[in-house]
């Protein structure tokens, strides 16, 4: 179930701080015609996604879990194809409904209704801001809303009326589903 905004908590710069970045990033926005928007994992961490560049984030749990020999092998094709499972839980716990856009998320769609938004380009994988409702977004990582099958191509949607949440029950899963 997709946290709503009255569970989760945000963090923020002091109060004065961020007073006078808002006031800032306001003017910006009036003086601005168009916009190009470029977010990353700050972003996501108010919806309760862990840094994965943090110490004791996700990156940590899954190479202690599957003995990594880096915890950037996480995101390495050549571990990936010999050992799936470690992303695939990974994926699972960012999949469409698990976490709900924040404010960040918002904003960004409201500079795309109100025409200033040319392009958004996230660095995450969560979909949040397509979740947000921003269609000029460009995932350059990718996204867990859909995967394909490296052996036979099939294609898996996790999200919209053909979504399928194979992965959801990986949660005891001794190794990552294969083909048949």
């Amino acid at each position: 179930t997709a946290r709503n905004d009255a569970d989760k908590v945000e963090h923020f710069d002091a109060p004065e701080i961020l007073s006078k970045k808002v006031k800032q990033l306001a003017q910006l926005v009036r003086d601005s015609e168009y916009m190009i928007g470029f977010t990353g994992a700050g972003i996501s961490t108010a919806a309760g996604i862990p840094d994965f560049r943090e110490p004791e984030g996700v990156h940590k749990e899954v190479a202690e879990r599957f003995l990594l020999p880096d915890p950037l092998s996480l995101f390495d094709a050549h571990y990936f194809v010999t050992n799936p499972l470690a992303l695939c839980l990974v994926a699972r716990s960012l999949l469409p409904g698990v976490h709900a856009p924040c404010r960040s998320h918002r904003f960004v769609r409201a500079l795309e209704e109100r025409g200033k938004l040319l392009r958004g380009y996230t660095e995450n994988i969560d979909g949040l801001e397509a979740a947000a409702g921003v269609e000029r977004v460009v995932a350059c990582h990718g996204t867990v809303a859909s995967a394909t099958c490296l052996a036979c191509k099939h294609r898996v949607e996790w999200r919209g009326a053909g979504a399928q949440p194979d992965l959801r029950k990986l949660e005891a899963a001794e190794e990552a589903p294969r083909c048949g």
